[in-house]
């Protein structure tokens, strides 16, 4: 939860964060890279050495210390080199906490749920209140409350380890490349515009901060009241299918976006979003979780998927936002649109094998 109220926090606030440091727009996007840099980097290696660590508990407090000193920190930083080292150095920790949530929860719908409570807290929290600092020092207060939970009711536990793994990282990745690829390819697209979405709709829809603040609030309140009721109708059977509605409703999003700047149309096509988002992480969850005996693993690989998507996605809008915001909307539909159609072959892939067995 306190990695997704910074993440939000850090992309709602970085059009102001650029201005008041007098750097160029497409700062934004380097800024946002060096933090999906961290995210990417800490999947392949620090993750798993903190869930393989007899000391996993004393490791996530320092984490979590180390959090609340950076956090504390950037409220002082001006210089924009230090800035985004503390930012990557965040963006390289805190995946460790989401991995081990997720890897030891026994309702992984209910888990997610509460992680989408940090998105609200940066978004809706994060433009009622107007100041990044401000909203630094709560994340800070946040984290320092987790800490002292963690101690009172030992929310981490020492003893769970990594199964007996037969593949390494690179051989779940090829094992399952249709499930990374899709993923990467539709949240590349998607990446891509978050970054910029609040100087989006500042300058090009004239939205207040208060406003954006609602319509993620929008996206993360659906995602945290659906993902327990979602998760019901998951099996191990219709896990493609589910990914598939996902990005059938994330190519819908993208392309009618740029139809219209009403924001009550806005605020519709933000549920669309939220259950896009729902259905395509809890079914890719799931879906990994039954075909891998190496769990941890290959959830490790989820995450990084999304943090390279991210930085990905920081590059390319960089890039495209010269040409307009409109262009940013119809990469993420076209992604979106080839995530569907290789999850549609890998359905086809995964039938004939079925047929094979039988």
């Amino acid at each position: 939860m306190n990695h997704f109220s910074f993440f939000s926090s850090l992309y709602l606030f970085l059009p102001i964060i650029t201005q008041q440091m007098k750097l160029p727009n497409n700062y934004i996007g380097i800024i946002g890279f060096f933090f999906s840099l961290g995210s990417v980097l800490s999947g392949f290696s620090f993750s798993n050495i903190v869930q393989r660590s007899k000391n996993k508990q004393k490791i996530l407090n320092i984490i979590i210390i180390v959090n609340i000193f950076l956090l504390l920190l950037l409220i002082t930083i001006e210089n924009p080199i230090l800035f985004m080292l503390a930012v990557f150095i965040i963006g390289y920790l805190s995946p460790s906490l989401i991995g081990t949530n997720i890897s030891e929860s026994k309702n992984k719908g209910l888990t997610v749920s509460i992680s989408s409570l940090g998105f609200i807290m940066g978004y809706l929290v994060g433009g009622m209140v107007g100041n990044f600092k401000t909203m630094l020092l709560v994340i800070a207060i946040q984290f320092a409350l987790s800490l002292l939970l963690s101690y009172r009711f030992c929310l981490f536990s020492n003893n769970i380890q990594e199964t007996n793994s037969t593949l390494d990282a690179f051989s779940i990745l090829k094992k399952n490349w249709y499930i990374y690829l899709g993923l990467f390819l539709r949240h590349t697209g998607a990446a891509s515009i978050w970054l910029y979405l609040s100087y989006i709709l500042i300058n090009n829809y004239n939205l207040n901060l208060t406003q954006i603040g609602i319509l993620h609030a929008i996206n993360i309140f659906i995602q945290t009241i659906s993902n327990p009721l979602v998760y019901r109708f998951i099996t191990p059977k219709n896990t493609l299918n589910f990914i598939a509605i996902g990005y059938v409703l994330s190519s819908t999003y993208f392309v009618c976006f740029i139809l219209s700047k009403n924001f009550i149309f806005l605020s519709f096509l933000q549920v669309i979003l939220g259950l896009s988002f729902t259905v395509l992480y809890l079914a890719n969850i799931e879906y990994l979780s039954n075909k891998n005996e190496e769990k941890i693993t290959s959830l490790a690989l989820l995450s990084s998927t999304f943090s390279m998507s991210n930085l990905v996605g920081a590059l390319i809008s960089s890039y495209i936002i010269k040409y307009g915001y409109v262009l940013l909307f119809i990469n993420g539909f076209v992604l979106s649109l080839a995530s569907l159609l290789i999850i549609l072959l890998a359905k086809k892939i995964d039938r004939h094998q079925d047929q094979y067995q039988l």
